[in-house]
Parts: C-alpha cells; structure tokens; sequence
C-alpha cells in the first residue's frame, strides 16, 4: 500500500511540474510575441522632427523635406497629427503618407488621414 502511495505521489508531482513548465513557457511565448509588431507599419522607423512633425519612414527617401511640404500643403497638420509615416519609391514620383494625432503603435486607437501625391511633377524621383 505504500509502495502505491508513493508511486501515485510521484506521478502527481511529475504531471504537476509538466503542467507548471508549460504555464511558464506559454506565459514567455506570450511575453516574446506580445511586442512583435505585426502591422505592415512596423517596418517604418524613426527619422526626424521638423516643423511639429514627428516622421517615420520606410526607407531612404529622397528629398523629405519637400515631401513633407508637400503633404502639409493638402492639408496635414503637424498640431492635429504630429505624427506622419511616409512612403515613398525611388523608381517612382508617388509619396504616400498617414497621418496621425497618436503613434500607430500606440495601444490607444488613432485618428488617421492618409495622403497620396501621384507625379508630383516639383520632386524628381530618387535613384537608388
């Protein structure tokens, strides 16, 4: 009878420690994953501020300053949505542009515009 008892104990305390290591590593995939970015606007980073604005971009861009120029002269407004995620290509004159009042990555929902400048015929597409 106690040989059983101790076998039913050591069972007990082997699923107990199974159960236990799998709370604790599904609670540190949890932790890993819970800061990846999965939106496509993870890949912007911080570039600079200028004039009130906060710009995140994708990549090198040619001329930002008059892309953002131009983004403001359709209407964006750095004391509204200070913060502005920019796209733009180097085989192309297209900018693209969203505009915020909180960053996207924020937990908070944001207020977002987004703008598109086709053949702006003032900025020369950049070269790689």
């Amino acid at each position: 009878m106690q040989h059983k008892k101790r076998v039913k104990l050591k069972s007990l305390y082997y699923y107990m420690m199974v159960i236990l290591a799998l709370i604790v590593i599904l609670w540190v995939t949890y932790l890993v994953f819970k800061n990846k970015e999965l939106s496509p606007l993870s890949s912007y980073t911080h570039h600079s501020e200028i004039s009130g604005c906060i710009i995140y971009t994708d990549s090198a861009i040619y001329d930002l300053p008059g892309k953002i120029k131009s983004i403001k002269e359709l209407g964006a407004d750095c004391k509204v949505t200070p913060y502005i995620y920019i796209t733009a290509f180097s085989y192309s004159t297209r900018v693209s542009a969203v505009s915020c009042y909180t960053p996207i990555e924020s937990e908070a929902s944001s207020d977002c515009t987004t703008y598109n400048l086709i053949g702006d015929s003032n900025v020369l597409p950049s070269r790689p």
